[in-house]
């Protein structure tokens, strides 16, 4: 937690116009008002992390938290596989195509979902919104129609500013998406004119351009299903 504060502080604009990030980037400045100096001394002292002073993204990958997620995502998909052959052998009814959407840690909750479901539920397209620790995981496009990974341009040529990247999850690319067809999958970026900060990035609320500024035949477009 010390770690994400310390990188919070070194990287949020001086200035943000998102008030949580205003209040993370100030907040320890305007404490010193209302606690002692000593302990306002040790505070200051734990969440002042010299390795973030000219501003550092947390970037450690936890390993052991994703795959604790995908466990998880493993046991629900268990269930939701013995629930969907329960309704279909009663109303004879056969799978179309599962397409998924997921946000942030849902990444690895999806891809423990997908281990058990590829090869008995017809799988469609793969929707990745800022995912968190995407290296940790790694997708196959043969189990998918289409793959596409949304977020922040970080480690991209002319990326954006520290302030502007998702601070949350910093975005690395999702191993199995590099050097593929552009029909197929591959990555879109927070468009310039949307908002972008060490939050904004990451929020969920704020990809709503993923239906609005993308447009058929490019990359990351949503198809309708018939």
């Amino acid at each position: 937690m010390l770690s994400f504060y310390n990188s919070a502080r070194s990287c949020i604009d001086t200035f943000p116009k998102n008030l949580k990030e205003l209040a993370i980037k100030h907040g320890q400045d305007l404490s010193k008002f209302w606690i002692s100096s000593v302990l306002s001394y040790l505070i200051e002292r734990e969440i002042n992390d010299p390795n973030y002073i000219d501003g550092k993204l947390n970037r450690t990958s936890n390993v052991y938290g994703f795959n604790l997620r995908r466990r998880n995502g493993q046991r629900a998909a268990q269930k939701l596989l013995s629930a969907i052959k329960k309704i279909h052998a009663s109303q004879h009814q056969t799978i179309d195509k599962l397409d998924i959407v997921a946000h942030s840690m849902g990444y690895a909750y999806a891809l423990g979902m997908v281990d058990i479901l590829k090869g008995k539920v017809p799988l469609g397209r793969f929707y990745i919104i800022a995912p968190e620790n995407a290296e940790a995981g790694e997708i196959d496009l043969n189990d998918f129609e289409e793959v596409w990974q949304y977020g922040s341009n970080l480690g991209e040529p002319n990326a954006d500013p520290l302030h502007q990247q998702d601070g949350v999850a910093p975005q690395t690319p999702v191993k199995g998406l590099r050097d593929i067809d552009e029909a197929k999958g591959g990555r879109a970026f927070i468009p310039k004119d949307e908002p972008k900060g060490f939050l904004e990035s990451h929020s969920i609320g704020n990809y709503k351009w993923i239906f609005t500024k993308i447009q058929k035949g490019r990359t990351g477009y949503v198809k309708n299903r018939d």
